[in-house]
């Protein structure tokens, strides 16, 4: 599980440095040829939209990986060892179950979609839904992975 873990969280962040650098050259030429050469690229904002969606959701999921996500540990810093890990066991379970949700509802979105097109370029609007379930699931393995490492750890409840 961990070198499928580790393939996927390089995966994700070389792909992430892909879109960067997509989404930095089509803004940057979006304006260049708004502002200079007074000619405006239709596509470009779609790609910049999609590109920005993308980058949202594999963030989010790499956040995941990292458990990086906003806590408010001031809540547990009070508490015993052992309750801050029966807290954090449930916090996983919640956590995946919110990912199963919009797992569920980002599939069934990409089904009503389906045949739908972006207005300027053309392509699958699916292109953009499909990184709600694509994502939510590298959420839950990430949530799952975490899940089983506390429990491996030795002061198992």
């Amino acid at each position: 599980m961990k070198k499928i873990s580790a393939f996927l969280s390089k995966a994700l962040e070389i792909i992430l440095m892909v879109l960067l650098a997509l989404l930095t050259l089509f803004t940057f030429s979006q304006v260049v040829c708004r502002f200079v050469l007074k000619v405006s690229i239709s596509w470009s904002e779609e790609i910049v939209r999609m590109t920005f969606v993308w980058m949202i959701l594999i963030g989010a999921a790499l956040g995941t990986k990292e458990w990086s996500h906003l806590s408010m540990e001031i809540f547990t810093d009070h508490l015993k060892a052992s309750a801050k890990r029966r807290l954090m066991l449930v916090v996983y379970v919640f956590v995946f179950v919110i990912y199963a949700l919009f797992f569920y509802a980002g599939l069934q979105y990409c089904i009503k979609c389906i045949g739908k097109s972006a207005v300027t370029m053309r392509v699958p609007s699916n292109i953009v839904y499909s990184a709600i379930p694509i994502t939510c699931l590298i959420g839950m393995f990430f949530t799952i992975e975490h899940f089983i490492d506390d429990l491996k750890k030795p002061e198992a409840i």
